[in-house]
């Protein structure tokens, strides 16, 4: 969870609008005010303003757009962000997380269960695994030290076939663990397993983090139905528009 100050002005928006039904749109508003860091300076002016935000509206649509007025929030997600060092920031890892969970994506072992679940109950303590697709020591003094850690190269799975992987090749994990390309896909990654060659690192980053931006896009889009466009990604300013929704 990247802020827990977020958090209360979520409740409090949902508390005084209960019966309208808007979580996805509140969310979105926590998802960007996360992701800018509302609450990272004078975290309590913020808040104070926040919740006189959501007190005084007239209803819940009200409340997110005149809250999203102090988000850049018509801002799309670049690629350039799944390129950065995955250890830079909450919000990258957390963000890749929700796209991962809404995607339905298993783990990486032989049970192959979803996700933050045990069986079909949701787990309260799961702790996520930033697991390395290309491992950090495979890779060491092949390419540039600063790609290694790229949130691009990152997957989400759960403790213990994060251990057992260790720093193999993934050509070799891959096969030798049974992690079918269905669950490769699953994490966004849309290369066959051969393809997993160390002189195509870099390729595969960019394919990646393109991938990634366009699904953390068109996830923010389908949060924000209803909210005025102005409150909502606008994609004209990316770099690459290729999102579906």
């Amino acid at each position: 969870m990247p802020t827990q100050a977020a958090l209360v002005t979520l409740v409090a928006l949902l508390d005084r609008f209960p019966e309208e039904g808007g979580f996805d749109s509140a969310f979105y508003w926590f998802v960007q005010a996360s992701r800018f860091g509302r609450y990272s300076g004078s975290s309590a002016t913020a808040l104070e303003e926040d919740l006189k935000e959501a007190a005084t509206a007239s209803n819940l649509v009200e409340g997110i757009a005149g809250l999203l007025k102090r988000l850049a929030a018509s801002q799309p997600i670049e690629a350039e962000e799944f390129r950065r060092d995955y250890t830079d920031g909450k919000f990258w890892r957390f963000l890749l997380y929700l796209l991962v969970y809404k995607n339905g994506a298993q783990d990486w072992d032989k049970a192959g269960t979803r996700l933050g679940f045990d069986g079909k109950e949701l787990l309260a303590d799961f702790r996520p695994q930033w697991h390395h697709i290309y491992p950090q020591k495979f890779l060491n003094k092949k390419v540039e030290p600063e790609k290694i850690d790229s949130l691009a190269n990152i997957a989400v799975i759960g403790p213990n076939i994060n251990i057992r992987i260790s720093n193999q090749d993934p050509m070799k994990y891959l096969d030798k663990y049974t992690i079918s390309e269905e669950k490769l896909q699953q994490q966004f990654v849309d290369w066959k397993r051969e393809e997993f060659a160390v002189q195509k690192y870099h390729e595969f980053l960019d394919a990646r983090a393109s991938r990634l931006a366009s699904e953390a896009n068109d996830y923010l889009l389908t949060l924000s139905k209803g909210l005025p466009d102005s409150c909502r990604p606008n994609l004209k300013m990316a770099a690459g528009n290729n999102s579906t929704v």
